[in-house]
């Protein structure tokens, strides 16, 4: 080898084992960083989808165990007072025998056991009590796949920090019509709780029972959906666990039709919808507890239907819509229900589906 020769190769070795400079590895970060940037929307979105999905097929779950439960109990539907928590009436505390449900209104609990699901009995003690709620909460049967949400003690037994009940039922399907308690066949209740007096706006019909075959058309009226109770644009989620609370307890609601302080929904508030009010700054759009399946996270006072939830109805059959078709009092009120005022409706919701005081619902 000449000393040219010699001289050329050393160079060569020298560039080959120098390795990447600085400014090509900032190059090389950069470019993998846009990379991700790029990815990162793809994979979340998936993400959701796939949260969304899971969430269907649990809500279809609940539905079929629904379906069998009702039909081993003569057509009663499950989660009422007056059905599968008809046993825990006029019993004392905390020496009741609590079984299957935490609270009358608790149709997770009896659809743990139709299910075959292996849960701590409650016992009737506070303890027993807080140990099957946070099992039955936290048990993936029973769990929204996006609900990472934590609800704190309101009322009765304290279950501590958990979280928050992922499925609500329209109470109204789970009312007796009754002008009393000693009427509906449980003396001492009081009225929101096992019977409905008709004495607000909705007005049940006469002889209405939770009955499956009582609601309409079971393809039409909603079972089991995504919810948020108790939460409201100026509460973090809550749960009350009073054995005999009222108006659907930890576990159903009035339906996201209905707003307000008062009287409104405390499962889906819609009131940062637009048209519906609002809130003030310190204010959360309350959507966000009830509505979980949005393709990304809608910012407050979004558009009607920008934030989304799932349902599954009687028939079994499960769906997706944004928060004001998901408020269609038609699929939350048994068939032949009249609402005699609008007083309590969600400006939004009269308008999209043309109420009038008065309106009959149909099947």
């Amino acid at each position: 080898m000449t000393l040219v020769a010699a001289k050329r190769s050393a160079r060569m070795s020298r560039r080959v084992s120098r390795g990447f400079t600085l400014i090509e590895l900032l190059v090389v970060i950069s470019i993998i960083a846009l990379l991700v940037s790029l990815l990162l929307p793809a994979m979340t979105g998936a993400m959701r989808v796939a949260r969304k999905t899971t969430c269907m097929a649990t809500l279809r779950g609940l539905a079929q165990a629904s379906h069998a439960w009702s039909t081993a109990n003569e057509d009663q539907i499950v989660g009422a007072p007056s059905t599968s928590g008809a046993y825990l009436w006029g019993q004392p505390m905390p020496t009741v025998a609590y079984g299957a449900a935490v609270q009358r209104w608790d149709f997770m609990g009896s659809l743990a056991k139709e299910m075959g699901i292996d849960l701590p009995e409650g016992d009737g003690t506070n303890s027993g009590v807080a140990r099957r709620f946070n099992a039955i909460r936290t048990h993936k049967a029973f769990l929204c796949a996006a609900n990472e949400f934590l609800a704190t003690h309101f009322a009765g037994p304290n279950a501590g920090t958990n979280r928050m009940i992922s499925y609500n039922m329209g109470v109204y399907f789970l009312y007796i019509n009754a002008t009393s308690a000693t009427e509906a066949g449980f003396p001492g209740d009081g009225n929101a709780t096992s019977y409905y007096s008709n004495s607000f706006e909705t007005k049940l019909p006469m002889n209405y029972k939770p009955r499956a075959s009582l609601v309409g058309n079971p393809a039409n009226k909603v079972l089991f959906a995504d919810g948020g109770k108790y939460s409201e644009i100026n509460q973090t989620p809550d749960y009350d666990l009073s054995l005999n609370a009222t108006w659907g307890g930890a576990f159903s609601d009035r339906g996201p039709h209905f707003l307000g302080t008062l009287a409104g929904s405390r499962s889906w508030d819609r009131r940062f919808a637009p048209g519906n009010g609002g809130g003030t700054a310190a204010n959360v759009d309350a959507r966000i507890y009830g509505f979980r399946h949005s393709t990304g996270i809608p910012p407050r006072g979004a558009k009607a239907n920008a934030f989304q939830g799932n349902l599954v109805y009687f028939d079994g059959h499960a769906t997706t819509m944004g928060d004001l078709d998901f408020s269609n009092p038609y699929q939350w009120l048994p068939q032949n229900t009249v609402t005699e005022n609008l007083s309590n409706m969600a400006p939004d919701v009269v308008q999209r589906f043309g109420l009038v005081s008065g309106f009959k619902v149909g099947p």
